[in-house]
């Protein structure tokens, strides 16, 4: 009973080890690549919420900003490429893959270049609305003043909830002659108020994209450099062991051990030349 006893305890010591091996067996660069790209889905997933939020403002109306603008085209584009870059990444060590985890890293090193296009097309957009927005915007009013009430109850309700004084155009067809002219007055005009409300809103979308995931991407490329290398070398090594003849796994889940010299072709050859020297040694001493 004794020695059942102990059998049991000792195999139930032998499952825990193996359990906290395997547990501890994950090496660091996969758990780094897992997270990194998990993180990069989430903070672009996040950042495609806030720019739909964005579009559903009614105050963008009143810029020449689409949902399906060729800079935004582009930017949907970059995002889709890098969601697949980022869930090849994740299949590729998975699976351990090195055409999936080549595509990956041809994927996020080309698009650290093409964020920083972006980036200056952006800001040349930008300028752009601000040195022609006024005369957009009046010509936007004026273009919309054909549905009269509408436009003038929107304005009134644009006035006061801003505090600022509303377009020539609108107050002259929209108000009696004895309204107070805010332009007499020391209150910016509205087309002032719409261009600081929109670069908020796109401050916060930059801060996602450019202080968030483009960071994150560079520290993939940089820091986890020599990780994907790392990874290549072991998925080279696991699917290739018998080319490694002279080197296996231990089952029990420890490290690297040597296989029997005999079994490798270094070991027959040895076995060999140590054979052939035993017989001339007893030829030797026959003579």
């Amino acid at each position: 009973m004794k020695n059942l006893k102990e059998i049991e305890s000792k195999s139930t010591i032998n499952k825990r080890q193996k359990k906290q091996i395997n547990i501890s067996s994950v090496p660091t660069y996969k758990v780094w690549l897992y997270s990194t790209n998990i993180l990069l889905i989430i903070l672009q997933s996040i950042y495609l919420l806030f720019l739909y939020h964005f579009f559903s403002k009614k105050y963008i109306q009143y810029f020449p900003i689409s949902f399906n603008d060729r800079i935004l085209i582009g930017n949907y584009t970059i995002i889709s490429i890098q969601y697949l870059s980022s869930i090849s990444a994740i299949i590729g060590v998975l699976i351990y893959s090195r055409h999936l985890l080549r595509l990956f890293w041809f994927i996020i090193t080309s698009l650290l270049f093409f964020d920083i296009l972006l980036a200056i097309i952006i800001t040349f957009q930008f300028s752009t609305l601000h040195a022609n927005y006024e005369t957009y915007f009046n010509s936007y009013i004026g273009d919309n003043l054909n549905s009269l009430n509408k436009t003038c109850q929107d304005w009134i309700e644009f006035e006061r909830d801003n505090l600022c004084c509303i377009n020539s155009t609108v107050l002259e067809n929209c108000f009696s002659p004895n309204y107070d002219n805010c332009f007499n007055q020391n209150i910016e005009p509205c087309h002032y108020t719409l261009l600081k409300w929109i670069h908020n809103e796109v401050d916060f979308l930059i801060i996602i994209y450019y202080f968030m995931i483009y960071p994150l991407k560079f520290i993939i490329v940089i820091a986890l450099r020599d990780d994907v290398t790392e990874l290549f070398y072991e998925i080279i090594f696991t699917k290739n062991r018998h080319l490694y003849t002279h080197w296996a796994f231990n089952e029990e889940g420890d490290d690297v051990s040597f296989v029997t010299i005999s079994n490798s072709s270094y070991g027959k050859n040895s076995n060999s030349s140590n054979t052939e020297g035993n017989t001339l040694i007893c030829e030797d001493r026959n003579v």
